[in-house]
Formats: C-alpha cells, structure tokens, sequence
C-alpha cells in the first residue's frame, strides 16, 4: 500500500494490540486531504490474581469498548486506553508509524517503569525497531534521524555522556585529521565543542560549506582566537564551535548532534573512523571509556607525550619558519619572538605546552616585588608572573591537544606581547633593566 511520509491512499492497519483475550486496533485513512484514525477492541475479564497476565489485566485497568468514533490524531486514538497501551504485546506496528508510537511508548517507560517494564519494552523495540532491548538504559538506544549504522555508537556514547565525572573531558578523534568533538562536564553544565579553523589547517581546515552545515546544526560561532577566547578572557565563549548546555541534558539530542557533526561536515562514514582520549582535570590523568567500542588514542602517557613532543617541534619549526630548532638536554626549545627570547617546555598530565620568559634577573624578593607581581596577574591573564631563584619569569600554558601552527604562533605573540609590556612597568618600578636568562642554570 503505497505511503508517503504518514499519508495512507486508503484504509490501513496502523496499531495492532493484545493481551490474553482481547485486542485492540488503530486505523488510519485519508478524508478530504486529512489523515483520520479510528479503533476496534474486542475485550474478556481478566483474572488479576494472575501473575502470567500481560500488564494490562492489572487492577484499574480502563473497561474497553468498541467506538466508531473518527478521531484526528493518534494521541486520540489511542486515549482510550490511556497509558496502559505500552504494556500490551504489539503484534503490528505500520512502518510509517513505528517512530512516532515507539516515542510515546518510551515516554510511558520512562515515567513509569515497573517489574515488567523491560520485558513490555523488549517486545515494542523488536517489533519498532527490529532489535530487543536489554535494559530500561537503552530506551534512548536509536536517535531516529541518524542512519542505522551509527545506532550502536549512538547508544555507547549516550550511556558514557550520561555517566561521566565531573571535571571530565572526553575528545572523539577523526582519525587522520585534526578535526575533533570534545565534551566537558562541568558544575550542572556540560560544554561541547566542535573544532574550527583556529585549530585547523592545510586540508583539515573547515570550508564555507561546512561552517554554514555547523551553524544550521545549531552550533554558536567562535568568540575569537585561541589567544582571545580563553577562560579568563572569555569564560562563556570559545574559540572552538561550542554549546554550553545545563544539566539535565537530553543526551539523546547532544549525541545526535555530535555525531550529525561527525558525519555530515567533518566526513566520517561510520565509528571505525574515531578514537578517543579522555582525562580528568580534578583528578588528572587519563580517564578510559572502553564502552564506546573505538580505539583509544594512547593509553601509555610516557608514549603520548613523545609523540606530543614530536608534534610540538614540528609546530614551532612551522610557526618559526626554522626547521632547525630542537630540544635541549632540559626538555626546553629556545625561540626568539618579536626581539624576545622565550623558550616552550611540554608539561604534565593533561599536557600543556608551557612558554617562559625571563623578565628580571639578579632581584630579590620582596613585598614590593610580590604586590606589583599579584597586580600584573590580575591584569594579564591567560600570562601569570613569577619570582623564582632571584629571577621574575612571565610563563603560559595552553593545551597541547589539538596543537596547530597558527594555534601556536597566536598564543605566543599574545605572550611575548604581554611579556614586553610587564617588563617595562617593572623597570620603571625598579629602576632596573632586564637581562636574558640563561635557563639552564634556573630550576623551572
């Protein structure tokens, strides 16, 4: 029978229901361009003492009756057995129709539940979906508007998304690429990101194409540049394309969104395509999700850092234009910016790359030098200023992961830009001029 959409060309079976000794059955058909439905219940008393009976001979089950009554929806169709209905055994489901009555069916499940909820729920996936559910957690399995083959990971990644720490990050990885999908729990937020061209280049970059399918997707733009949209600058936007959404979350809807984002801009075909990493910031260290089914980045942190130090003098030789440049015996790659010599370090777990540069030598500490220290951190965030071993450092951290050229290159001409300002306030200050620093010989 042909069908458009919920269009019948005529009288059709939409809902077959039923239990030991009677059924229940919607109609549907189009009127004078309108789609109606309609019901037929045939009815027995049920015994409510026994327990092999379907959930609908429970006490205060509705007493059915046939009605010829056309009706407009099929919320009103199925009004007159009210909420009972999801507990009845299906025996037909119209193809047309088995989102909409599998939606209803779950909201009934969700509120509800009961001992005999997941054995009801089973039979309605099986015969919606084709595929049994085994827990009242995979209500939410099947995001209808992604295709099929995403519907496992659809499911893996809804079930972590929901059980995840606080302070925890989780990156979903193209493999390949530099593109990515990270997600944050924070205090009743979760902050969700896609990455943008701040962070992507060469053929990794995201075209206009791509940037207008982000923004009818629903993503906010970045707020600035890697340098200009931090923390501390900019604590409600992001240089990534983001959402900050408040707990409680639909984490049917996010996860459809990640993975409509995965799929349609940043040109993955299916989860063989991903991996992960994760990590916790209050807790530190790597945190694993073996339950999304996808490879692992790195699970050997000593391993992970080579290769993000590898990465990191491949960026700084790209953003400097040296390709000479390399580590020395302190793990430290020295680089002149702007007329400044700074040197960059990766550090720590999560790793952050780390840029220093010496302000003042030869100065010793004083309440004076501490006051005028605080003040400059006040004003010259994401840039923190130090006093160690008779020197004041500028210093700044930014992630490692994803680590970009241009990334690279914005941050540091913020830094040495920051850096060359503080100097000279703490030579008018002092009255004393600022000399280079040979790090070797200074703890850091």
């Amino acid at each position: 029978m042909p069908v458009v959409g919920n269009s019948l060309a005529e009288a059709t079976t939409i809902l077959d229901m039923g239990c030991e000794g009677g059924s229940y059955t919607i109609f549907g058909e189009q009127h004078q361009g309108h789609l109606r439905f309609w019901h037929e219940s045939s009815w027995s008393v049920f015994d409510d003492d026994d327990d092999d009976a379907t959930p609908a001979s429970l006490p205060d089950a509705p007493t059915l009756k046939p009605s010829p009554c056309y009706v407009q929806t099929l919320d009103e169709a199925l009004e007159s057995i009210k909420s009972y209905w999801p507990n009845l055994y299906p025996i037909q489901v119209h193809p047309a129709f088995a989102k909409d009555i599998w939606q209803r069916a779950i909201t009934y499940w969700r509120d509800h539940g009961g001992p005999r909820a997941i054995h009801a729920a089973s039979k309605w996936s099986q015969l919606c979906l084709g595929r049994k559910i085994t827990s009242l957690d995979d209500l939410d399995l099947f995001p209808w508007d992604l295709p099929a083959h995403w519907h496992d990971f659809a499911s893996a990644l809804r079930k972590t998304l929901a059980h995840m720490a606080e302070d925890q990050f989780l990156i979903l990885l193209c493999k390949g690429s530099s593109r990515f999908v990270q997600f944050a729990t924070q205090h009743k937020h979760i902050r969700v990101e896609a990455s943008s061209n701040h962070f992507l280049s060469g053929r990794d970059a995201l075209s206009a194409k791509d940037i207008k399918a982000l923004r009818r997707l629903g993503w906010l733009p970045p707020t600035g540049t890697s340098g200009q949209a931090t923390p501390e600058r900019d604590p409600d936007g992001s240089p990534n394309y983001f959402l900050e959404l408040s707990l409680p979350v639909d984490f049917r809807q996010l996860v459809t969104l990640a993975i409509k984002t995965l799929s349609a801009v940043m040109g993955v075909p299916h989860d063989g395509y991903l991996a992960y990493t994760a990590f916790g910031v209050s807790g530190g260290g790597d945190v694993s999700y073996p339950g999304l089914g996808i490879k692992r980045e790195v699970t050997d942190p000593n391993l992970r850092m080579e290769e993000l130090a590898e990465r990191l003098l491949s960026v700084l030789q790209e953003a400097s234009g040296c390709a000479t440049l390399a580590f020395d015996d302190d793990g430290d790659v020295a680089l002149d910016m702007a007329g400044q010599r700074c040197w960059i370090r990766l550090i720590g777990q999560p790793p952050m790359v780390r840029f220093y540069l010496p302000l003042l030598v030869d100065i010793k500490s004083s309440k004076k030098l501490l006051e005028q220290l605080n003040q400059l951190n006040l004003r010259g965030a994401p840039v923190c200023h130090v006093w160690a071993n008779d020197a004041v450092f500028a210093m700044q951290d930014i992630p490692a992961w994803p680590l970009q050229a241009q990334h690279v290159e914005a941050s540091l001409a913020l830094f040495t830009d920051t850096a060359s300002k503080s100097v000279l306030w703490l030579q008018s200050e002092f009255g004393v001029q600022a000399s280079a620093l040979n790090l070797s010989n200074t703890s850091h």
